[in-house]
């Protein structure tokens, strides 16, 4: 028989383990993304300074 902190133990590292494989899959189906073909939801262009290319404080 358990101890009940022998239980929440099994029951954290279950928890720590469906976490972990939830963001392997995000970063999966990130990695799977055609970049060339799905336009950014920003682009950096967009906030630089149309001269200089420094960050524009007004964007």
């Amino acid at each position: 028989m358990t101890t009940h902190s022998e239980h929440r133990n099994h029951e954290h590292a279950a928890a720590v383990a469906a976490t972990v494989m939830g963001i392997r899959g995000v970063l999966r189906a990130l990695d799977d993304v055609e970049y060339a073909e799905t336009p950014p939801a920003f682009s950096f262009v967009a906030l630089t300074h149309p001269q200089n290319g420094t960050p524009d404080a007004t964007a």
